[in-house]
């Protein structure tokens, strides 16, 4: 309530009181929607490598199960001599073991440019710490200034 003007009623120190924290609201709605966007932005930029990583690793994926399969039907064909097969079989082999490393590291590099999001999530928090003590706060001063136009 205000102190410089004694005939205020109550209601309008609460509704004064709202208007601001509706203000104050809506500021931090907009604050945390750029924050998120400026977020989303970096990790769009950061993730364009590891996602190229993902598709070069399924790519070699792909290309290799013709020749693993190539190198099962030379198996079935001769009848486990060694031979052509074999040197094919680890050809197919050792694309897989790569293409799943590849993935790996990829998904790795993911998980940290995801990281970004922490910055907006922590913001998130504060502002809504901030908003519960200051809705606390204007409850508060509410019931004090009620407790003293009673005495």
């Amino acid at each position: 309530m205000s102190v410089t003007n004694p005939n205020k009623s109550p209601v309008s120190g609460v509704l004064d009181s709202v208007s601001d924290l509706f203000g104050d609201l809506l500021d931090i709605f907009e604050l945390q929607i750029r924050l998120g966007r400026e977020d989303a932005k970096i990790a769009f930029r950061s993730s364009a490598i590891p996602a190229m990583t993902l598709i070069i690793a399924l790519s070699m994926i792909i290309a290799a199960l013709p020749v693993m399969g190539f190198a099962v039907a030379k198996l079935v064909q001769e009848q486990f001599k060694i031979s052509e097969w074999l040197s094919h079989f680890v050809v197919g082999a050792s694309m897989i073991a790569i293409a799943l490393l590849l993935m790996v590291v990829a998904f790795h590099m993911l998980k940290i440019a995801l990281r970004v999001f922490k910055r907006s999530t922590s913001e998130l928090s504060n502002n809504i710490r901030w908003l519960k003590s200051v809705v606390r706060r204007d409850l508060t001063d509410d019931a004090d200034s009620h407790r003293d136009h009673a005495s």
